[in-house]
């Protein structure tokens, strides 16, 4: 039942495959946030998102390889 949710297509696409470019760019949020911080560039997020962040990503992640697990192991 999971493969069937994991492979679920939308706009050709299945739906493990925009979980992976979701997972990207949450990745890539989190480091522009602690980049933008670092270097003191104005019109940031404060750092206090950062965690929050990183959080969000790892869930997002945890869900993605839980799809794509189970397509591999078929369950």
């Amino acid at each position: 039942m999971i493969r069937q949710i994991a492979l679920t297509t939308l706009f050709n696409f299945p739906l493990v495959a925009y979980l992976g470019m979701l997972t990207f760019l949450s990745f890539a949020f989190v480091a522009y946030i602690s980049f933008t911080n670092y270097k003191n560039i104005k019109h940031h997020l404060p750092f206090k998102w950062h965690p929050v962040m990183v959080s969000v990503s790892f869930a997002i992640a945890l869900v993605h390889m839980f799809f794509g697990l189970s397509i591999v192991m078929g369950f």
